[in-house]
């Protein structure tokens, strides 16, 4: 079991399905995707998803501390793009997601207001 896993308790899970290849994050990366998670969670609770929200919830995001990841040479331009990899993927899938949920909503309301024209029609026909 790698030096990671032993020390983090959050491993245990991956640990059991790991044959050798998997890498463990460092403590300051999980530190900052729980965060960024965190924000995500709290800022689109409290916002509308719009042509600007990536902009909008970058900006959100300055006012978080959050944890840098990497060494002192790196350790800015690596948090930097950690942190737009996550957004976009993050926010690619919360689209996806809501999307999906609006379709299902309006095939939902089709297939009433068909069901209402068909008792119309059959009431009209009587």
């Amino acid at each position: 079991m790698p030096l990671q896993a032993e020390s983090n308790c959050n491993a245990t899970l991956t640990n059991q399905f790991n044959h050798g290849g998997l890498l463990y994050p460092s403590d300051a990366l999980e530190k900052l995707i729980t965060k960024l998670e965190n924000a995500f969670t709290v800022f689109f609770s409290r916002n509308k998803l719009h042509a600007e929200s990536l902009v909008s919830f970058l900006l959100f995001l300055q006012g978080h501390e959050l944890e840098k990841v990497g060494c002192i040479e790196h350790g800015r331009k690596l948090t930097s793009a950690i942190i737009k990899f996550y957004a976009l993927t993050r926010l690619h899938f919360f689209t996806k997601a809501t999307n999906k949920s609006l379709s299902s909503k309006r095939e939902k309301q089709k297939a009433l207001e068909n069901a209402a024209v068909s008792v119309r029609c059959s009431v009209l026909f009587m």
